[in-house]
């Protein structure tokens, strides 16, 4: 199996609200070192209290203030949070340690970046959740790298 490389990380952890959570990832590489190469956004060690939280709709460089409806072409996937909640609590045999969820942005980036407009220090990343959230989820950190 390849080793991982991080083409792009979130520089601190980051808190996802109600409504729409938007946040810069600096980009480490310009690309990765093969060009066939799968691309994945690593979430990890997600963490929340609140039993009511959301699945989330992922859309990469959504311009700022922007109704992601009007964006298909930027959806890069559907966030799970099946077990979050159960996942966050410690136990005599848990840590705690939240959900680490994977979501493959190959196709999507390799669109992005062939486009004139593409900034290749940043990516912004977008979430929405799909029902009312109404508490908060703590992600330790997200990642972008090529396996």
């Amino acid at each position: 199996m390849s080793e991982k490389m991080v083409l792009g990380t979130t520089r601190v952890p980051l808190e996802i609200g109600p409504g729409l959570t938007q946040f810069e990832m600096a980009l480490t590489h310009q690309r990765a070192a093969s060009p066939t190469s799968r691309l994945f956004l690593n979430f990890e060690k997600m963490i929340s209290a609140d039993q009511n939280t959301s699945d989330f709709s992922v859309y990469l460089n959504l311009p700022e203030n922007a109704a992601p409806e009007k964006y298909p072409e930027l959806f890069a996937g559907t966030l799970p949070m099946f077990g979050l909640y159960e996942s966050s609590l410690k136990g005599a045999h848990h840590q705690g340690l939240g959900l680490y969820k994977r979501l493959e942005v190959t196709q999507l980036l390799n669109r992005l970046t062939a486009l004139s407009s593409w900034n290749s220090k940043t990516l912004t990343v977008s979430l929405v959740p799909l029902t009312t959230l109404k508490g908060t989820i703590h992600v330790d950190r997200i990642t972008l790298t090529a396996d």
